[in-house]
């Protein structure tokens, strides 16, 4: 075989791979614990009354800056767990919890940023 059919078969054999890890993986672990990307802090707002509901996340609450915060919306397909295990509703999120969020898709460059968050995790 010649170096570049070899470095080609190498290639393939590495994609397969990945896909096959993130077909098989995933199902492996349950959502005891965030993935990345993920943000933990103290939740400091939170509406859930309103159609477009939201939290603010921030990591050293009270801290100049927003570099550490993040807005979050919240929708129907957002799913909230203890952490460690066992599933809540956004209803059992509160001011004060400490909390991990896992966040996925674009984010808006404001300061904080705001994301759409895909799972939360209480801690306390």
């Amino acid at each position: 075989m010649t170096g570049g059919r070899a470095r080609a078969l190498l290639v393939r054999i590495g994609v397969l791979a990945c896909a096959l890890g993130c077909l098989v993986l995933p199902g492996c672990s349950g959502p005891t614990s965030p993935e990345k990307p993920y943000h933990q802090g103290v939740i400091t707002s939170l509406d859930l009354q309103d159609s477009l509901r939201s939290m603010l996340v921030e990591s050293d609450p009270g801290s100049p800056g927003c570099e550490d915060s993040s807005f979050y919306t919240i929708w129907d397909e957002t799913k909230v767990y203890r952490l460690g295990g066992g599933r809540l509703d956004r209803v059992d999120l509160a001011v004060g919890q400490r909390v991990s969020v896992e966040w996925s898709g674009a984010q808006l460059d404001s300061c904080p940023p705001i994301r759409a968050a895909q799972k939360v995790f209480i801690q306390q």
